[in-house]
């Protein structure tokens, strides 16, 4: 699973690293497509947590954009 990650990033037109720190400075397509990329994983982790699934997605996604903000975007 973790090469069919790399290999997506790698043959597309924009690295990964590179739609990163769009997204760190503030770009929200690019945090968008970095969610909808993971969401297949953060759904599978659902299944390891005991809470509802709803819940569960959400404080991944926000704790997800909390991280990648976290050293970018300053105004």
């Amino acid at each position: 699973m973790q090469k069919k990650v790399v290999k997506e990033f790698t043959e597309g037109s924009a690295s990964f690293s590179s739609i990163l720190e769009e997204a760190r400075c503030g770009n929200n397509e690019s945090l968008i497509y970095i969610l909808n990329f993971f969401d297949d994983y953060i759904h599978e982790l659902t299944k390891f947590i005991k809470a509802p699934k709803e819940e569960v997605v959400q404080e991944i996604q926000v704790r997800f954009i909390e991280e990648i903000r976290k050293n970018g975007y300053k105004k």
